[in-house]
């Protein structure tokens, strides 16, 4: 019989309107033991996650969000912040991320997803499902945004961290 391991996966959602920030929530599951094969490459983790909250949100009957290569830059950079830190989920600096892209998208509300996982077989997935299972995070993937850049980081470790911006054009 093979050794289960023991997985957590921890999730951070938080929202920014014009008018200021509205409390997230955190959420923990356990990823299922379906083998599927893993992505290598954070580029294919990001387009994973992408494919797959499009996905979901078709199912919802809402509008597909489109790629923005700007706030993705932001979400790869807090990604490998979280790796970096003590902290594995959280949103510190969600304000900075969003006015580091002010001179090129000017925007009503927003929204970020974070997630980390380590030893899962599809890190993309566990991370979806997780964000799917918590209503501040599904609330998230369900808004009205129309933009969205999504930033994975891996470390040695096999710890994986993952960051969702989401964003709603003025």
């Amino acid at each position: 019989m093979p050794f289960v391991l023991t997985i957590l996966l921890a999730i951070a959602a938080v929202v920014m309107t014009t008018d200021g920030f509205h409390a997230g929530a955190f959420a923990q599951a356990r990823p299922s033991t379906t083998s599927r094969p893993v992505p290598r490459s954070t580029a294919s983790l990001e387009q994973t996650v992408f494919q797959q909250v499009n996905a979901y949100r078709a199912r919802q009957q809402l509008p597909m969000l489109q790629w923005e290569e700007h706030l993705a830059q932001q979400a790869r950079q807090h990604s490998q912040a979280l790796l970096t830190s003590s902290t594995r989920v959280g949103h510190a600096g969600f304000a900075q991320r969003l006015a580091a892209v002010a001179h090129v998208l000017s925007w009503s509300s927003a929204a970020e997803n974070v997630a980390y996982a380590q030893g899962v077989q599809d890190p993309a997935t566990h991370a979806v499902q997780g964000w799917l299972s918590s209503p501040a995070h599904r609330h998230n993937l369900e808004g009205p945004f129309t933009l969205t850049g999504i930033g994975v980081a891996r470390n040695a470790r096999g710890e994986v961290a993952f960051t969702q911006i989401f964003l709603k054009p003025r």
